[in-house]
């Protein structure tokens, strides 16, 4: 047999020593964030969530000539089974799938051609021909001001003039 030997006896390890207390001001900085933040949480509750659970509660009740029985479940039930329903949701579906993906596509296609270098110098009528709002670090104002001309502050591309105008080429 082995002996084990016993741990020596000694001074009990002492306690942590207690936190000092924190400043009334650093305690009073950690809720303005919060108090910051809680008018927005007040008008949300108040005109999302609220209205959301309100009718959340309704649509468990059905009522008939001003008077409310609860029902459960059963409004979610019929509805489930309710052909029209099923032709919604697919109509809406369809509508997400195709015309969406389509609709971004056609945007995406013609900014890239109106701000292609091709249409940059033809004329044409509408807000198409008006100067693009950009950095003026790529507009100056010149004898001839054009939209070609670069600079370096925000105008919007024509001869540096503060309201949008048209390039006069």
């Amino acid at each position: 047999m082995t002996q084990v030997a016993a741990p020596a006896a000694g001074p009990a390890p002492a306690a942590a020593a207690p936190r000092p207390a924190v400043p009334r001001r650093r305690r009073r900085g950690r809720a303005a964030p919060y108090l910051f933040v809680l008018p927005a949480l007040l008008l949300f509750a108040a005109f999302k969530l609220y209205p959301i659970g309100w009718s959340f509660l309704l649509s468990l009740h059905r009522t008939v000539g001003g008077a409310e029985t609860f029902v459960g479940a059963d409004n979610y039930l019929r509805l489930a089974e309710d052909p029209l329903l099923w032709t919604a949701l697919r109509n809406t579906l369809v509508i997400l799938v195709v015309q969406v993906p389509l609709m971004l596509a056609l945007a995406t296609g013609l900014a890239v051609a109106l701000d292609s270098t091709l249409l940059r110098g033809a004329r044409s009528s509408g807000s198409a021909s008006s100067c693009r709002w950009s950095p003026a670090s790529s507009r100056t104002a010149s004898s001839s001001p054009s939209c070609s001309t670069r600079t370096t502050a925000w105008s919007t591309g024509c001869s540096g003039a503060s309201a949008p105008t048209r390039c006069r080429g």
